[in-house]
């Protein structure tokens, strides 16, 4: 599975940081057979080495994988919800090499559910200057695409509440298991082919822009995958977000 995005900063001559590596991954906590997972998630995770991770259904319990992040690999973690409301011991997380200067989360609207789904944001203070970067894991269902869409709309409008100027800013990567085929309504409308969530706001699929192949995720026997296909992860880069799906390794320039 290719969990690694690179995004290309030739423009942006700022540092010796040419390149940010970005990744996304839903660990599925302790699911399944969570104990023969657990080392083959931190040596992946190791391996790709890349510079900010969003995560998914992260164990903060037994085990407290938030802690391996932070003390095995040597990230700078950030959570939702905190540890104060983190009533189950699962959470989406981002992971970064560089600082995190500011942070925040909120819930997600889950209809008549009791709150569970969270969208979570960070400052990372990278080589290149400030990113701003989000991470969510929308609701399940494949009847439940009207619900991901109020969620998508929350996100779009805290993303661009949050935003600074674009002409004097990187732009948001956001990050996620959203639970939907690029087909969906949901995705349509957050990369411009049905209505926008908030007018002037869309992003584009970085995998039909430099993908090769499906770039879907795939059932598998293997204690890495995760059975589903869905569109899991997000990132922006020029001057309009981009966004993106678990596939191969691909680079925008």
């Amino acid at each position: 599975m290719s969990l690694l995005y690179s995004v290309s900063l030739r423009a942006f001559r700022h540092s010796d940081v040419d390149m940010i590596r970005v990744a996304t991954w839903n660990l599925w906590c302790r699911h399944g057979n969570w104990e023969e997972r657990q080392p083959a998630i931190f040596e992946t995770l190791r391996r790709i080495d890349a510079d900010i991770i969003g995560l998914q259904e992260v164990s903060t319990r037994e085990p407290d994988q938030v802690s391996h992040l932070h003390t095995d690999l040597g990230y700078h973690v950030a959570c939702s919800p905190d540890e104060e409301n983190d009533r189950w011991g699962i959470a989406n997380v981002i992971a970064s090499r560089w600082p995190i200067t500011d942070q925040g989360w909120s819930y997600l609207d889950v209809g008549d559910m009791p709150p569970h789904r969270t969208v979570l944001w960070v400052t990372v203070d990278s080589p290149v200057g400030e990113l701003t970067v989000y991470c969510t894991h929308l609701s399940h269902g494949f009847d439940n695409s009207a619900l991901r869409q109020r969620q998508l709309a929350q996100i779009c409008e805290l993303i661009v509440d949050q935003r600074s100027d674009p002409k004097e800013s990187f732009p948001p990567i956001l990050l996620g298991d959203l639970n939907a085929v690029p087909e969906s309504d949901e995705i349509r409308r957050l990369t411009g082919l049905g209505p926008a969530y908030v007018s002037g706001f869309v992003a584009t699929d970085s995998w039909a822009q430099c993908g090769e192949g499906a770039g879907e995720s795939r059932r598998e026997r293997s204690a890495l995958r995760r059975a589903s296909r869905r569109l899991r992860r997000w990132a922006t880069t020029g001057s309009r977000p981009w966004a993106m799906r678990v596939g191969r390794t691909c680079t925008a320039s």
